[in-house]
């Protein structure tokens, strides 16, 4: 298709100058993309309707081939002339800002128009022009402007489209050239990575985001195909024995806590299984067993299912726990939340880790750790845990306390953190904080998007009392920040509290 000759790639000395040219080509590809959304919404607001874009469209287009012929058409033999250097700068310049306007408009007023061959023109005559001007600023360096104008056209148009591989191999076989690779490779990946970060869409996807479907750029592997039901369930089951009468039953439920819990026999078989709907909505029969209100078409697993499989298993029956049977017995219990933790496990090891920069980083900043905390703040034990680390021999300390608040334990939030706040600065602290009308785990969440901490301490109410607790807020914070997690047990004004008074939890 092209005319390309012979370019000298050799040498390991020209590499900074393609990095460089990758570096502008990316900001080439985020102009390009952005102009075109622009102009396209510029034409989606006009007091006039779409019939009448094209022919709008088709003036500003007559305009500017007036101005620069060379412009119209799909440009292919203008792209040679620019791969052979035999243009101007005047005219490299003056076809660049040409092309890009009248693609721009052809394509944002609905005119037929495609992306690759403005795209290789637009970007083969921005290469030659840095090409024109790095050879007379470094002429020892050996950088052809032809050299530059191809290794710019993968390079621009695989970071707009979001398709570096293509564009990498596309113009490998454009010059047949083995030497042209590793420039080639490395503008590409530059371009690519500047545009990734600028560009929510690439110019291939941004009409379908906005007709609201949403087209994934990169590959993942499926975590709940590969991860299975034995990795992640719970082992250490409570369970209701078959023979426990319902009001022993609605005891052990009290005491635990949980959702659902399995009916298993002396051989340990899980002959049913008793949720707390089960005995808040209808009648009971009085004076039964566990297995009278619990149900008795038990939905299982095995521990090699996989746990795609099982969240299959409970969006279609409806259930959010699943008994694990190996062998015709009880080894475990699958729920919605240990499927969520499969997920939140990969998300943080995909999560950039601090490698050798972090203890460099540490010394010269104070020690950060988050404070979560309601009701038991300004009790005496969570200064004696912060005590030993305000010590001056372990370096600054800063403390963000943080306060989370649900429907029912927002009163008087504000005026604990300010006690709180106040005794910390009594350790020798720095502190500050928050108030979070949210859940722990989320509040958590949040702070953790917002700094670094390096340790987190959780008050809680005593066992029986806490609600916290009661979520599995701390095993679910530590599994979700990746931090050292200090539980701290406190009274505080929850602590008249009793079983009875609290509500009965909603099923989900």
């Amino acid at each position: 298709m092209f005319h390309v000759p012979h370019h000298d790639y050799a040498g390991l000395g020209q590499l900074p100058a393609y990095a460089a040219l990758g570096l502008a080509c990316g900001a080439l590809a985020v102009i390009v993309a952005k102009g075109l959304f622009a102009i396209e919404h510029g034409f989606r607001s006009l007091p006039v309707g779409e019939f009448w874009h094209p022919a709008i469209g088709a003036v500003f287009f007559g305009v500017v081939g007036l101005a620069v012929p060379r412009a119209l058409g799909v440009g292919y033999d203008a792209i040679d002339d620019v791969l052979s250097d035999h243009l101007a700068v005047s005219v490299l310049a003056g076809l660049l800002l040409a092309k890009l306007l009248a693609w721009w408009v052809a394509l944002a007023s609905q005119t037929s128009g495609g992306t690759l061959a403005p795209i290789l023109l637009i970007s083969a005559s921005f290469g030659g022009l840095l090409g024109r001007g790095l050879h007379n600023l470094a002429p020892g360096l050996g950088v052809s402007a032809g050299a530059f104008a191809v290794v710019a056209m993968a390079a621009t148009f695989g970071a707009a489209t979001r398709a570096p591989f293509t564009s990498i191999v596309f113009v490998f076989e454009l010059t047949g050239d083995y030497n042209v690779v590793l420039p080639l490779m490395l503008a590409t990946v530059m371009a690519s990575l500047v545009a990734a970060a600028f560009l929510e869409d690439s110019i291939m996807t941004e009409k379908l985001t906005r007709r609201g479907v949403r087209v994934g750029g990169e590959l993942h592997v499926d975590v709940l195909r590969t991860t299975l039901v034995g990795d992640v369930m719970t082992r250490d089951v409570m369970t209701i024995p078959a023979g426990a009468t319902i009001d022993e039953a609605e005891a052990m439920m009290a005491a635990g806590g949980h959702g659902a819990y399995p009916v298993v026999d002396e051989d340990g078989r899980c002959v049913a299984l008793l949720e707390r709907r089960d005995l808040l909505v209808g009648d009971p029969p009085t004076g039964g067993t566990a297995v009278d209100a619990a149900r008795r078409d038990v939905v299982s697993v095995t521990s090699g299912t996989p746990l795609v499989d099982a969240l299959e298993l409970m969006v279609e029956e409806g259930i959010d726990h699943l008994p694990v049977v190996d062998d015709d017995r009880l080894v475990g219990i699958c729920t919605r939340a240990d499927v969520v933790r499969a997920r939140a496990d990969q998300i943080a090891l995909d999560h950039r880790q601090s490698g050798w920069l972090r203890p460099i980083v540490s010394r010269r900043r104070p020690r950060r750790v988050l404070l979560v905390g309601n009701r038991t703040l300004g009790h005496p034990s969570i200064a004696e845990a912060l005590q030993a680390r305000a010590r001056p021999a372990h370096g600054r300390l800063h403390v963000h306390v943080v306060v989370p608040t649900g429907p029912h334990d927002g009163v008087g939030a504000a005026d604990r953190l300010a006690a709180q706040l106040g005794a910390l600065q009594a350790l020798g602290c720095s502190a500050d904080g928050e108030v979070v009308a949210a859940r722990p785990v989320a509040a958590v969440r949040q702070a953790l998007r917002a700094e670094p901490y390096d340790e987190i301490i959780l008050s809680t109410l005593p066992p029986g009392v806490s609600g916290w607790l009661r979520m599995d807020a701390g095993a679910r914070i530590e599994r979700l920040s990746r931090l050292p997690v200090t539980h701290v047990v406190a009274a505080g004004d929850g602590q008249a509290e009793t079983p009875r008074e609290r509500r009965p939890e909603r099923p989900r």
